[in-house]
């Protein structure tokens, strides 16, 4: 009888060299990818919230055209050609692209690119449409014209209003579509954000699962090799627990490292008391019973830094190797940290930190509907700051940005904290003063005004 010859154990031989290798290559593959989806994914949403910004300025554009209007038909000085000029530049600009106009107590140009979504194109070419109605209108009527038989590229009905009523109606119809428009695009810039976040997670996943079916792989064609497997687990990226009886058993070195803690602070249940107390309780439950299978929580490093894991908790206490509960981990703090930028963007002043104009608006929304209902009183001050174009003049922009940061902080500095203190641009800022009455409001513009009389230091001067 014959009897077959054992093959001889080869750490390194083919078989174990392409398991390994197609191990190497699953966490390149799904690292590339995951970098060029993110990258592509920050690309799209770069400067939206500036697009944002001045889609929402047509709608302010659009009203103070028809005011100008009016007021050179009564016999006022004021340039309404001016105000229709920065209306079609800004309409063709946020189609194609381009530098977005200054306006007058906001001079930095902005320079954006131009919309490819096809809703948005679609809102803003009907943008530009109502832009050029509007401004045909009021040329007409300073022209003392019928307006009658102008014709309407917008294709809206509105040839037999009287010419004042009918000016008012588009000037509306361009506000209307430019919100829409600046919600359109920002809907479509959080989809970005939140499509890049889905593909993170299922890229992480499958490429963990991937690696996992390949390293059991590796251990079915032989045991002997454990040693070499176990190396390459042990450097790898991933942060890898295992909880047994609701305390740490184990921490890989990436978790160590990640951390910059030895070992013996994070086994047993001192780990517990790196979580941050928002969090421990999720943590608990998933090291004792293995839910939520997915989380995310903040572990404190040695340095006092919260750190933001992602973690998929898997149940192995059945599995005899193991008898624990694993979580499988990745560091995602520059992910959120990504994430809260691009929403401080849409919703705050990037100069002052304040909230934006469009947070403003939403605010007041709600303050009036909620007025509406509890008949209680609200107040809104508008402040601007006169011979704030003198400053930059002659001191420049820096000097013009520090005066509103100084501002800025006064003023925050004396409202209450359930006030809603804004920048709407330029030297214009504005306060929603909730449940007021008219006496308070005239306490709070006293403060707002008592806080400016103190001199300021400003590029040197005083």
């Amino acid at each position: 009888m014959t009897m077959r010859r054992q093959r001889a154990f080869r750490p390194f031989a083919t078989r174990g060299r392409r398991t390994i290798g197609a191990i190497l290559l699953t966490f390149g593959l799904f690292s590339a990818l995951s970098v060029t989806l993110s990258i592509r994914a920050a690309a799209r949403s770069q400067n939206q919230g500036a697009v944002v910004e001045v889609a929402a300025r047509q709608r302010t554009l659009a009203e103070r055209y028809v005011k100008e209007v009016l007021l050179v038909r009564e016999g006022a000085q004021a340039d309404p050609a001016k105000i229709a000029g920065l209306l079609s530049r800004s309409a063709t600009v946020l189609l194609d692209g381009g530098d977005v106009p200054a306006v007058e107590g906001d001079d930095d140009e902005t320079a954006i690119a131009g919309q490819t979504e096809p809703v948005a194109r679609a809102q803003l070419e009907q943008e530009r449409r109502l832009v050029m109605d509007l401004t045909a209108t009021g040329s007409a009527i300073l022209a003392r014209r019928t307006v009658d038989r102008l014709p309407t590229t917008a294709h809206e009905h509105v040839g037999r209003l009287p010419p004042l009523q009918r000016l008012r109606v588009l000037a509306a119809l361009t506000s209307n579509v430019a919100l829409n428009s600046a919600r359109t695009i920002a809907t479509h810039t959080d989809h970005n954000v939140s499509s890049l976040i889905v593909l993170q997670v299922v890229l992480g996943v499958g490429g963990l699962l991937v690696s996992l079916l390949l390293a059991l792989a590796l251990i079915a064609a032989t045991r002997r090799q454990t040693a070499h497997f176990r190396s390459l687990v042990t450097r790898s990226t991933d942060l890898v627990l295992v909880f047994g009886s609701g305390e740490c058993r184990y921490a890989s070195d990436s978790v160590t490292e990640m951390l910059g803690r030895g070992e013996e602070s994070l086994l047993g249940p001192a780990f517990l008391d790196l979580v941050h107390p928002d969090d421990q309780s999720a943590v608990r439950s998933a090291s004792l019973h293995a839910e939520p299978h997915e989380l995310v929580f903040r572990l404190g490093n040695r340095f006092g830094e919260w750190r933001h894991v992602e973690a998929h908790v898997t149940d192995l206490r059945e599995d005899r190797r193991i008898r624990g509960v694993v979580l499988n981990a990745r560091d995602v703090t520059e992910r959120v940290r990504l994430e809260e930028e691009l929403m401080r963007q849409a919703f705050h002043d990037g100069l002052t930190g304040l909230a934006n104009r469009g947070v403003f608006r939403d605010r007041l929304d709600q303050a009036l509907a909620r007025s509406e209902r509890s008949h209680e009183a609200l107040a809104v001050l508008l402040v601007d700051l006169d011979g704030f174009k003198q400053v930059n003049d002659s001191l420049g922009h820096d000097a013009g940005d520090q005066l509103l940061q100084e501002v800025a902080r006064r003023f925050d500095g004396v409202v209450r904290a359930n006030d809603t203190l804004a920048r709407l641009g330029g030297d214009e800022f504005a306060i929603l003063v909730d449940g007021a009455t008219e006496q308070h409001s005239i306490g709070v513009a006293r403060r707002l005004l008592d806080s400016l009389k103190g001199s300021m230091s400003v590029a040197g001067r005083s």
